[in-house]
């Protein structure tokens, strides 16, 4: 028998939420958006919320899987990530400032966790074991979220891409580096 299938309501609310939470991000920093603001914009009672999530944080979660998803059908590999995140970043700057301006540590752990299993499935497949894996995407997120930071506040030159060639030529050495 196939597996069981999701039910339609479920789908749609879900659908509906993230939608929400990325046209709210659009204008709003993620701080100021309350669970009454994405009730209201996907059209759904706060019940139904609760029922599907535990707070904000874990709807911005299933959003940044959402997006993971997204994002990873277009990088095979992680020499392609640039073609995929620097049109993402250009085309999402005011949502991504909206996410990451008065960043809460709930939020910025989120985030940390996030990028970090961006940057597990990146390293997946290299010379080194499991445990330096996660040392090393726990750095990558951390110096990702500040150059991220740095790129929304206007601090690169405006033709300067954010993921370039040399982060490449560094995970690339990064995933070949014997340390014997």
């Amino acid at each position: 028998m196939p597996g069981k299938k999701e039910d339609l309501r479920i789908i749609k609310t879900n659908r509906a939420l993230l939608q929400s939470m990325g046209k709210l991000l659009e204008t709003r920093n993620f701080g100021e958006i309350t669970v009454n603001d994405l009730c209201a914009e996907a059209q759904i009672s706060r019940a139904t919320f609760y029922s599907h999530y535990s707070d904000k944080y874990d709807l911005l979660k299933y959003w940044l899987q959402n997006l993971d998803d997204r994002l990873s059908k277009g990088v095979n590999d992680y020499e392609k990530v640039d073609s995929v995140v620097n049109p993402y970043i250009e085309m999402n700057s005011k949502l991504l400032n909206n996410l990451m301006k008065d960043i809460s540590p709930e939020l910025l752990n989120l985030l940390y966790d996030y990028i970090s299993s961006f940057f597990l499935n990146i390293l997946d497949g290299g010379a080194m074991d499991n445990t330096n894996r996660v040392l090393l995407s726990n750095f990558l997120s951390g110096g990702f979220i500040q150059l991220l930071s740095q790129k929304l506040r206007g601090k690169y030159p405006a033709n300067t891409k954010f993921v370039n060639p040399y982060l490449f030529g560094l995970i690339q050495v990064m995933l070949t580096w014997d340390a014997s």
